[in-house]
């Protein structure tokens, strides 16, 4: 099988210029010299880089070498694609723009891409099916919704999605035949849940609630309701993060500009039962 690697560091040969790095792997296989050309040409125009054939790599921006690199890559004309976080040393403008080019190009050509990360902007937004490993061991293998929707445990829950989740201790307790949640500073109802909690009833839990699923409110919501003090603003233009203490966690919240809190203000807090996630404390494991 013809495998290609993109490295974090694009690993470019420096003496050489733009045509002869793209040229050089099928240099080493013994292709004719015009295939060569035709081949480099070709992806050149692909990746919009012909002028760039003269240049040395120190004279190319980031984006550049990135997609020098590709073409690398690509003039072998690989099954599949193996990349080493690629855009790890862009910019953060660059990065954006170099994300979008490369999903657009992976679909075009249609080439099988394992695509190594630790950002998980970069794996929601690219990815047909991600694979989340944590210290060698393979937690979760599922598309970026179910993987974002159903994490199988915390680890996976903490690392997909930006703001975090947020974790509350909690003991999972039963009251008039109901599964609730004690957070020592509110008793949660988790009506509607019960049955699929019945079993764990008595174990330490821990409640994951996503910044997007909380609402904010400066008067007291209903059902699942608690209060809590502004600590930070972190203002986003489109929308904003409050950064919200409740007894010792600080909770963050996915928050609308139009909303007026300050640092020190009071505001209340509150959740739908269907964004509930609920994790086994011990194991770390979805309970649901």
């Amino acid at each position: 099988m013809k495998v290609a690697m993109v490295f974090q560091s694009y690993a470019l040969r420096p003496h050489m210029n733009v045509y002869d790095n793209l040229a050089f792997p099928l240099r080493m296989r013994k292709h004719s010299k015009s295939g060569i050309d035709e081949r480099v040409r070709q992806v050149a125009e692909l990746l919009r880089i012909t002028e760039l054939f003269t240049r040395k790599p120190k004279q190319l921006s980031g984006g550049q070498q990135q997609r020098v690199a590709l073409g690398r890559a690509l003039v072998r004309e690989p099954k599949v694609f193996l990349m080493d976080e690629p855009l790890r040393n862009l910019d953060a403008k660059m990065r954006l723009y170099m994300r979008t080019e490369s999903k657009v190009l992976q679909k075009r050509l249609g080439i099988t891409t394992i695509y190594v990360t630790h950002d998980q902007v970069e794996a929601m937004t690219m990815a047909d099916r991600i694979v989340i490993m944590d210290k060698g061991r393979l937690l979760q293998t599922a598309s970026p919704d179910e993987t974002y929707q159903r994490p199988v445990d915390t680890f996976v829950a903490g690392f997909i999605g930006s703001p975090p989740m947020n974790f509350i201790d909690c003991s999972l307790i039963e009251k008039r035949g109901r599964a609730f949640l004690d957070a020592s500073f509110c008793i949660f109802d988790l009506a509607g849940l019960s049955d699929h909690l019945r079993e764990s009833i008595g174990t330490e839990t821990i409640l994951g609630l996503r910044p997007e699923a909380i609402s904010v409110s400066n008067e007291e919501m209903g059902v699942n309701c608690f209060k809590g003090e502004v600590y930070v603003v972190e203002p986003l233009g489109s929308e904003i993060i409050l950064n919200i203490k409740v007894n010792d966690n600080i909770i963050k919240v996915n928050a609308p500009p139009s909303l007026k809190v300050s640092p020190g203000s009071s505001v209340w807090l509150s959740f739908k039962t269907n964004d509930v996630h609920v994790f086994d404390k011990k194991t770390g494991k979805a309970l649901i």
